[in-house]
Order: structure tokens, then C-alpha cells, then sequence
């Protein structure tokens, strides 16, 4: 069995995790969050913070080999269920034509005041 871990970043001696674990042709990602590299909220307007998330998801399932077109999971948290319809534009253009097993979760709050997505996915390697 093999496995790869991948960061963005790279890791303190605090984290516990990877951004991004690859095993036996799959990608598991880590929550991404709407925080910069300082770990500040990069916007308090949802639609930002989901381009953030969906941009950091790419840039990962790339790095690792993959893509949103071989997503077979998605997992997203909201503050709010309210704001699927305003989040479905910006999830189709991340998944393209791709229609994964999917499932949208209302979460009370989040560790950063201001923050109201996270997103997770888990993808074939192409």
C-alpha cells in the first residue's frame, strides 16, 4: 500500500495533519478552509470564500495527480443551509460535468469567527 502526504504549505511542528493524503489511487483532502497563510479569514461574503475553498481543493487534487473532474466524494460545510443556492454556481464550475456522491452538512460554527464554508473531498488519481 502506498501513501503520500502533500501540503501546500509547509507543515508546523504543531500540525497533525496533511492537506492532502494519496493512497492506493485515491486523494483524501483535509477541510479547506476560506484562511489565508496566516490563518486569516480571507472574506466575510460566502461567494469568496467558497471560490478560496474550491480554488485550494484544485490546486491539491492537482498536485496529488487528480482533478474536480475525478471527485467521487464531496463533503461541504456550511454555517448556514441557506446558502446551498447561492453555493450551487460555484460548485458546478469546480466539478465541471462531474455529479459525485456528494452531501451538504449545517455546522453551528466554525473555530474562525466569520467563516462559513469548509469543503473536503476525495478523488480518484487520473
Amino acid at each position: 500500500m502506498t501513501r503520500t502526504e502533500i501540503n501546500q504549505d509547509a507543515p508546523s511542528n504543531s500540525q497533525l495533519f496533511s492537506d492532502a493524503v494519496v493512497s492506493n489511487g485515491l486523494v483524501f483532502t483535509t477541510g479547506q478552509v476560506p484562511l489565508d497563510s496566516e490563518w486569516n479569514l480571507v472574506s466575510e461574503n460566502l461567494v469568496e470564500q467558497a471560490q478560496y475553498v474550491f480554488a485550494r481543493l484544485e490546486r491539491l487534487l492537482r498536485t496529488a495527480g487528480s482533478s474536480p473532474a475525478d471527485v467521487v466524494r464531496l463533503t461541504v460545510y456550511l454555517t448556514d443551509i441557506d446558502d446551498v443556492a447561492a453555493l450551487a454556481p460555484l460548485r458546478r464550475e469546480f466539478l465541471g460535468d462531474a455529479r459525485p456522491a456528494s452531501v451538504m452538512v449545517q455546522v453551528p460554527r466554525f473555530g474562525t469567527p466569520g467563516m462559513r464554508i469548509e469543503a473536503e473531498a476525495v478523488a480518484r488519481v487520473s
